[in-house]
């Protein structure tokens, strides 16, 4: 339980610079590769490895459309007293949750991805 305490709230569309578009028609020749084998795999853990890898290949579809243009993410913050609660519309490495921590003014610091959206896998540069 948190004792009373004023609550305040931001947030903000920030751009995020973009890793390199995808090549859309070489993701549509594995699309179809994995699709074919996936017809010729029947039931079993093959079919479900396949399909996972569709899934992947389907949200590099999604990438490949934005292009190389940075892409749009919203960042946001809630504090509640000594508490503070950051989302994130993305999916972040745990470097950025760290670093959030590291700097958030509270006592406690809770990150949270896929918050309000989804704008991809956020990872630091030498990652």
């Amino acid at each position: 339980p948190l004792p009373a305490a004023p609550v305040a709230c931001r947030a903000r569309t920030t751009l995020l610079p973009s890793s390199p578009s995808p090549d859309a028609a070489d993701l549509d020749r594995r699309v179809a590769t994995l699709t074919a084998d996936l017809a010729n795999a029947g039931a079993g853990p093959d079919a479900d490895r396949l399909r996972g890898e569709l899934r992947m290949l389907e949200e590099e579809r999604v990438r490949a459309g934005w292009g190389d243009s940075p892409v749009p993410c919203e960042v946001q913050a809630i504090r509640l007293g000594d508490l503070a609660i950051v989302g994130l519309g993305a999916e972040p490495f745990s470097s950025l949750n760290l670093g959030i921590q590291a700097v958030s003014p509270a006592a406690m610091t809770m990150v949270a991805g896929y918050a309000n959206g989804y704008c991809g896998y956020v990872a630091p540069p030498e990652a």
